[in-house]
């Protein structure tokens, strides 16, 4: 709080009179005034990095070949480190919600949400081969088809008596 006091009175009655006053009082303007600013930039830089993974997330819905989850979960990260509301809009999302909240407490992928993504998958992949009309596109997004199948189905899911209920993110 003396900080703002310090820089409101910068203004008021002149940095110089006001750096004295401050030295003479054992407070060091450079490195109050580095730490608020490093700590600004970074919240402003985790947020917006935040947005950017979302976005990309978000595209990865539709294109078969662009990773969601590790998009996701990173931007849960970010905001979980800059902005507490932010953190709690992308856990009570519509569409991300449920499944980071799932991912972030450890219980694993309902079977709901595992026939979800595997009946949306196999179509999508369907319509990139038909669109790309090659051989090796084919190959490729079969292999990619066969490892998310093997992945999303190998994901344990945890017993109701391990963990609490967390259908609904409560703050």
């Amino acid at each position: 709080m003396t900080f703002f006091v310090i820089v409101a009175a910068m203004f008021i009655f002149g940095s110089a009179y006001v750096t004295n006053l401050a030295f003479n009082q054992g407070i060091n303007l450079t490195r109050e005034v580095g730490y608020i600013l490093k700590n600004r930039l970074k919240k402003i830089f985790f947020i917006t990095a935040g947005f950017i993974f979302v976005a990309i997330g978000a595209v990865g819905i539709v294109l078969p070949l662009l990773p969601t989850t590790p998009f996701l979960v990173l931007a849960a990260i970010l905001f979980s480190r800059s902005s507490d509301r932010f953190h709690k809009w992308l856990l009570r999302n519509r569409v991300f919600g449920p499944y980071l909240r799932h991912y972030e407490s450890g219980t694993g992928i309902p079977k709901s949400l595992k026939i979800k993504t595997i009946v949306f998958l196999w179509p999508s992949l369907a319509i990139s081969g038909i669109m790309i009309n090659a051989v090796w596109a084919w190959f490729l997004l079969a292999v990619v088809g066969i490892c998310v199948t093997a992945h999303v189905l190998t994901i344990k899911k945890k017993k109701k008596k391990d963990v609490a209920n967390i259908t609904e993110y409560k703050d």
